[in-house]
């Protein structure tokens, strides 16, 4: 057994984080399913969550990861660089891979279940720019960074050439990052909700904004309260109504809305 009489530093413990990273996500996902189950989410709100988590993961991590190289690359020694970069390789494959395949797949599954077409920009171009980083990741970046590493162990740490190296690699993925919030994310969020129908936004609004009633203090009412309630009882009501419903009285209107609601 090891201990700072032996070694002249603190007696450390190895091998216990990494465990207990993993206690802590199996503990993480248990609440996740007992509280999803518990406000019973249906199939589209557990893919969107599915998308959403691993994206912020994935994503958010990889911006960390550039945020703290360019802080070593200001402040610290050749040697601290290719420390981080090795930590960086070593994690990469191991949660960015996998979370990039779990967004894939939830974002593809969401879009074949809510009837989406896979041609439309939102749906095309994020796809493409997932692509389009896969690819630079394996075929770029990450053989550049093994170059790095082997020129630094044959060379130094602290040679000119290693980090004249190292910038385009770190810009490169700068760059992908900037496509992917900026460009992907922004199409991502301005598709409509997921799980409502084709066109319902637009169909509830025309349907409500079209109801003509007596030109009363009490119809004017009315129609404001029709406008601004729930989208989910909007829906039902639009539903259950059926396309060529046409309220025949104020009272009409008024007791199919309270069913509604």
């Amino acid at each position: 057994m090891t201990t700072s009489a032996h070694t002249g530093r603190p007696a450390t413990r190895r091998g216990r984080q990494l465990p207990q990273i993993a206690l802590t996500a199996a503990v993480t996902v248990a609440l996740t399913v007992v509280t999803g189950v518990s406000a019973g989410l249906n199939l589209t709100q557990w893919l969107s969550y599915g998308l959403a988590v691993s994206l912020v993961i994935w994503v958010g991590g990889a911006i960390s990861g550039q945020i703290l190289l360019a802080r070593l690359l200001d402040r610290a020694t050749g040697e601290q660089v290719l420390d981080y970069l090795r930590q960086l390789l070593w994690i990469i494959p191991r949660v960015y891979v996998p979370l990039g395949f779990v967004a894939v797949a939830c974002g593809l599954t969401l879009v074949t279940h809510t009837g989406e077409s896979y041609l439309q920009p939102r749906v095309l171009i994020p796809l493409a720019l997932y692509v389009l980083t896969a690819i630079a990741g394996s075929a770029i970046s990450a053989p550049g960074y093994l170059k790095l590493l082997r020129l630094a162990d044959q060379h130094g740490p602290d040679h000119p050439a290693v980090r004249q190296r190292l910038q385009p690699l770190a810009w490169l993925n700068r760059i992908e990052l900037a496509l992917v919030v900026g460009v992907g994310f922004t199409l991502l969020a301005s598709g409509r909700p997921h799980g409502s129908a084709p066109g319902l936004v637009d169909s509830r609004s025309r349907a409500f904004c079209s109801i003509r009633c007596a030109p009363t203090r009490r119809s004017r009412m009315l129609r404001v309260r029709l406008v601004v309630m729930p989208a989910s009882a909007a829906a039902a009501l639009v539903q259950k109504s059926g396309p060529g419903w046409r309220p025949s009285s104020r009272k009409s209107v008024a007791a199919s809305a309270g069913r509604a609601w």
